[in-house]
C-alpha cells in the first residue's frame, strides 16, 4: 500500500512539472501560458473585470483582501487543529509518541 504522502507526491508532482514546463517556455520561448494578453491562466479576473465594467480586476483593496484571506484563513484553518492535538498531549514528531497513543 502506498503511504500517504508518496501518494501526494505522486500526485502533485506531474502538475507542479506541467506549470515549470510552461512558465520555462514563457519566459525562454515567448508563449503565453500565463500571458493574459496573449490569451492565458487570467480567466477568472477576466471575466471578473467583465462583469464588474472595470479595467483592472482587483485594485489594491482586492490585494489586501486576498492577502488578509490567504494569511488568517489558510494559516488558521491548517495548524489551528495542531492546538487542540497539542493540548491532548500528542508531540509533533511521531518518534515522540507516548504509549498511550500507539493504540
Amino acid at each position: 500500500m502506498i503511504g500517504g504522502f508518496a501518494l501526494l507526491l505522486l500526485l502533485s508532482l506531474p502538475v507542479l512539472a506541467g506549470a515549470i514546463t510552461m512558465l520555462l517556455t514563457d519566459r525562454n520561448l515567448n508563449t503565453s501560458f500565463f500571458d493574459p494578453a496573449g490569451g492565458g491562466f487570467g480567466l477568472i479576473s477576466h471575466i471578473i473585470r467583465q462583469e464588474r465594467g472595470k479595467n483592472e480586476a482587483f485594485g489594491a483593496l482586492g490585494i489586501i483582501y486576498a492577502i488578509l484571506a490567504i494569511g488568517l484563513l489558510g494559516v488558521n484553518i491548517t495548524f489551528f487543529p495542531q492546538h487542540f492535538l497539542g493540548l491532548s498531549g500528542i508531540p509533533r514528531r511521531y518518534s515522540d509518541y507516548p504509549d498511550r497513543f500507539t493504540t
